[in-house]
């Protein structure tokens, strides 16, 4: 099945064209405000180098948020549109399901997912291993976060988290020297992959909210 991911919730625009698990092509640009100029484009230029027409395309996922909500409303309302002239389902995706996927293989006892909100805000999610399936799940004992100044408070509580998710650039500078119990790998503030976006959209999918700060509009 082919299937469109647009990743959004960043200043990162992410495309992926994939067939089920594999991925035909990738396409990562600054949104800068463009977003609406962007995407058309990126979807065109993904078609042409992987030999696919748009008829081919079999169901669209999006980032739900929270995020930058100017491309999150802009990159749902293309995907809804194209959803609709193609007679496709649209999926939306949490990026902290996406980022969960993209770093699943982290030896960690939990991670701690950060992601942009808005106005230098973060907002924080706490995942622990499920004893089954192995998979990050959302820690039941966890309470959202808003703010750096509440990550701070929690990292100086917690021993062998990983931190991950470009909301890491708002904490303190060198962070590994103010909790070095906590591990920051390399890479750790990169934006969710639109390809790890997509397999979740297959495990995590749901309705098309779009979500700024806490709340879904």
């Amino acid at each position: 099945m082919i299937h469109l991911s647009v990743e959004c919730s960043t200043g990162v625009l992410g495309l992926a064209l994939l067939d089920d698990q594999k991925c035909l092509g990738k396409v990562s640009l600054s949104a800068s405000g463009a977003a609406s100029e962007i995407l058309p484009q990126s979807v065109a230029l993904l078609l042409e180098s992987s030999k696919k027409k748009s008829t081919d395309i079999r169901m669209i996922s999006v980032s739900k948020g929270p995020g930058n909500y100017s491309s999150l409303r802009v990159a749902h309302s293309f995907g809804s549109g194209l959803a609709i002239s193609l007679g496709v389902p649209l999926v939306s995706v949490s990026p902290f399901d996406t980022l969960a996927l993209q770093w699943r293989l982290v030896d960690s006892d939990a991670l701690l997912l950060v992601i942009d909100a808005r106005q230098s805000e973060v907002l924080g999610e706490r995942r622990v291993r499920d004893p089954i399936t192995g998979d990050w799940i959302c820690d039941p004992d966890w309470s959202p976060m808003e703010t750096p100044v509440e990550i701070g408070e929690l990292l100086q509580q917690v021993r062998n988290v990983t931190v991950i998710g470009p909301g890491v650039i708002y904490l303190p500078a060198e962070p590994e020297l103010l909790w070095p119990s906590l591990s920051f790998p390399r890479g750790t503030d990169l934006p969710p992959d639109p390809i790890y976006q997509g397999r979740a959209a297959v495990l995590f999918g749901g309705d098309r909210s779009i979500v700024y700060g806490r709340n879904a509009v």
